[in-house]
């Protein structure tokens, strides 16, 4: 589990690149605000509204960055019990087969789940893999023949969930930035989705990696600690 001196890293690093964010937007909008007051008389209808578009541009991401921060607040990751992975699992599953039915991109279910119990919040956990499905899907939106692949396993110490997609992939400008609070490549995003979603996994003693996938895509790995359990799956 992750110790409490790099919970609180991690919370610094996010509000940091918070005050930088908002620190950025409201100055922006000072300066739009104080142009539209220096030069009010001046200006024509056109240039007035290309003002405003760009403050509502501005709020606009901030709003965006708040219900970010407002759905991810609910969960703590330290608030840790005993699971009963297929149980968690076939929610997640059927939240997914509705989600990518409706984007009419293709679900390749090869997930097994074993009969066992991790270890970890599972609302958080749900919270996690609906973010990453997320990203999946907004990968997917120019793919002539969109596709997503899950995946479960176990080794000696944990289970590891895959998600895949074939979509554009990870920029290599980008692969380091993948979990920086605030940071993404498309619009009306966040950024805040994967920084949160590796903080609450660390909290579980889990781990988040993204990696290109090798047929075009990304892959999305979450390890998570489990206890095996006696109980066993009845048809």
């Amino acid at each position: 589990m992750i110790s409490e001196l790099e919970s609180i890293a991690y919370l610094e690093e996010l509000l940091s690149a918070i005050r930088h964010k908002f620190g950025n937007t409201v100055n922006s909008l000072q300066i739009t605000l104080g142009v539209l007051a220096d030069d009010f008389s001046c200006n024509s209808n056109e240039k007035f509204k290309a003002h405003i578009d760009q403050i509502a541009q501005i709020v606009d991401q901030q709003h965006i960055i708040l219900r970010a921060l407002k759905h991810y607040t609910i969960f703590d990751g330290r608030e840790i019990s005993n699971i009963f992975f297929p149980e968690l699992w076939r929610i997640f599953i059927d939240a997914a087969e509705e989600k990518l039915a409706a984007k009419n991109i293709t679900l390749v279910d090869q997930s097994l789940p074993p009969p066992c119990k991790i270890e970890g919040n599972a609302n958080a956990i749900h919270k996690v893999l609906v973010s990453i499905l997320d990203n999946a899907v907004d990968a997917l939106k120019n793919c002539e023949e969109p596709v997503v692949t899950i995946t479960t396993e176990q080794n000696t110490h944990a289970l590891i969930i895959g998600l895949s997609d074939n979509g554009e992939g990870i920029a290599d400008k980008d692969s380091t930035k993948m979990f920086t609070p605030l940071f993404s490549s498309r619009r009306n995003r966040s950024g805040m989705g994967l920084a949160i979603s590796r903080m609450l996994l660390h909290q579980m003693g889990g781990e988040l990696t993204i990696s290109p996938n090798p047929n075009g895509g990304t892959v999305a790995t979450i390890n998570l600690k489990y206890e095996r359990s006696n109980t066993t799956i009845t048809n």
